[in-house]
């Protein structure tokens, strides 16, 4: 840990080193000014501090140092004034305890050397590094690739946020997501997704600076966090990771898989002045980029601040109780009679008009705000049921949106899961073993998760709530729910039944839908009923309920 012996005993004359010529040390560097300020630290050094180089410059260096010395007292002001002002190669050297901002220790062993009225600090941690194998490694960092993990991500990210905060510095993050990741998997299986993941893992650390930081945030996704960063270099960053993926396959057991990369940009504070902002910005930033083909980069767009815009919308109507039901009524098709209802959910805006679902569900996807949506509208459908039932008239059933968003959010589900039970309580046996509250699910949302599907809907399903699969046809394999969950209703896709009248092959998909269904005692509603000709063909069939504009439009309750 010895600087050379030139640099102990130099003519009084001698300048001091050229910072550049420090940045070899192998050991974390500071190097203060007389009056206690930091001119200098090397890439190990804002690593043992956790601290931004370049924003700690100017900065006391008690501000990011803080020293036990041996016979245990500090690195004070006095003491670096002192040594700075001895001239050239005074030394003191020791071990002593490095004491971190957030109250974490570290034994360390320090040098401090005069180099012309400049403090060197050089320090090497007893375990420089966090050693793999051990606790704290395991903990913060991903079995698979060797990156930070989710949480080490998090923290970092706020420590980052802070530190240009304070500075009025910049930073941006990168969101990157691997294409198509799952046919690599099915394709050639999970070992050789493991392959791949590990190799780009490695090939995007090498696209970055040292002191920028990638980890794993989930997944195929990978967070990059560049300080110091505008969105444009940011751009530059993430097209560098997205070509350099594209230019060279993964090679493993012989094979060559193509990898591509789609990337999403999100600069501090151009677009938000907190973590969770950015993160939310740069996670819809990356969702533009796969709808918009894949294999892209994406920033913030115009369209994406119409999204905020709509978001900021849905956060203030929740807050202010303006998130609510619509009801539509379902038809049973061969009596005519009102079977059910689906609570849809509207915002009511401030001049007394309803904002339709089809304005403010999509970004409410994209920046997973539909679990709040759900829970206000699920809790509301509940009490509604509630007041039927006391009231003395028929119940009907009550279909409601369970969403995979909702879904993932215990606490939530949980609270709903309360309130059924409550409710159910205080109806006593007005409705019996069979709720009139059914769930709808998307048939897309647990496609690749059924044991997980399984486990999320059981504590409903045995309190008596039935299950519905929404939007049935639509394109996806949804066979293997009817084998495996307790479906009850199938609520046909709506351009499905849209075009049932004018193709006969669809027509044909629809009817073999209908005999699979009374075959299994499953009960199908034909989702946007518009027109009698439609109406029509569905009672021929014999699709067994109906939804639509030809029945009723969705209401507010009063």
């Amino acid at each position: 840990m010895q600087p050379s012996d030139a640099a102990k005993d130099p003519p009084a004359s001698a300048p001091a080193a050229p910072l550049s010529l420090l940045a070899d040390f192998s050991d974390a560097l500071v190097v203060c000014d007389r009056d206690g300020r930091i001119a200098y630290l090397n890439v190990r050094a804002e690593r043992l501090l956790d601290c931004d180089g370049a924003l700690a410059l100017g900065r006391p260096a008690l501000s990011a140092l803080s020293l036990e010395l041996r016979g245990g007292g500090l690195l004070d002001e006095r003491m670096i004034a002192e040594l700075a002002a001895q001239g050239l190669g005074r030394e003191v050297v020791g071990s002593g305890m490095l004491l971190g901002v957030k109250g974490q220790r570290r034994m360390v062993a320090y040098e401090l050397v005069s180099l012309g009225e400049a403090l060197l600090i050089l320090l090497r941690a007893e375990a420089d590094g966090v050693e793999r194998g051990t606790l704290a490694y395991r903990a913060s960092h991903d079995a698979l690739t060797g990156l930070p993990n989710r949480a080490y991500l998090q923290e970092r990210l706020e420590n980052l946020h802070r530190s240009a905060e304070a500075q009025h510095g910049i930073y941006s993050l990168l969101l990157i997501d691997l294409d198509y990741f799952k046919i690599v998997n099915d394709r050639y299986g999970h070992a050789t997704g493991d392959q791949v993941l590990a190799q780009v893992a490695r090939r995007v650390a090498h696209k970055v600076r040292e002191l920028d930081t990638v980890g794993r945030w989930g997944g195929e996704e990978f967070l990059c966090l560049l300080p110091q960063v505008g969105r444009g270099q940011a751009e530059e960053v993430a097209e560098r990771i997205r070509a350099g993926l594209e230019a060279q396959p993964v090679e493993d057991q012989g094979r060559q898989i193509r990898v591509t990369a789609s990337i999403g940009v999100a600069a501090y504070p151009d677009d938000g002045l907190h973590p969770d902002a950015l993160l939310a910005k740069v996670d819809a930033a990356l969702y533009e980029a796969k709808r918009a083909g894949r294999n892209r980069i994406q920033s913030i767009t115009r369209h994406a601040g119409n999204v905020f815009a709509i978001a900021n919308l849905i956060e203030k109507s929740l807050k202010d109780n303006r998130v609510e039901p619509a009801y539509q009524s379902v038809v049973n098709l061969v009596s005519g009679e009102v079977c059910g209802a689906e609570a849809l959910a509207r915002i009511r805006l401030d001049d007394g008009q309803v904002m339709d679902a089809a304005y403010f569900i999509p970004a409410a996807e994209q920046l997973h705000l539909v679990h709040l949506i759900d829970h206000r509208v699920i809790h509301s459908a509940i009490l509604r049921c509630v007041r039927s039932a006391l009231g003395g008239g028929p119940v009907p059933a009550m279909f409601v949106n369970f969403s995979a968003d909702f879904l993932r959010h215990p606490k939530l589900v949980a609270d709903i899961l309360h309130t059924v039970k409550e409710q159910c309580a205080v109806c006593g046996d007005y409705v019996g073993a069979v709720k009139p509250l059914v769930i709808e699910v998307t048939e897309r949302q647990f496609l690749d998760d059924m044991r997980g599907a399984r486990e999320a809907l059981k504590p409903f399903i045995d309190l008596g709530l039935r299950l519905a699969i929404d939007d049935f046809g639509a394109g996806y394999s949804s066979l293997n729910y009817l084998a495996e969950l307790p479906v009850s209703f199938i609520k046909l896709e709506r351009a499905l039944v849209g075009r049932i009248t004018a193709e006969p092959r669809v027509r044909a998909i629809v009817q073999g839908i209908q005999e699979l269904a009374a075959d299994l005692g499953v009960i199908t509603v034909g989702e946007g009923v518009e027109r009698p000709e439609t109406l029509q063909a569905l009672q021929e069939i014999g699709v067994d309920w109906g939804q639509g504009h030809l029945f009723s439009r969705p209401v507010l309750d009063d």
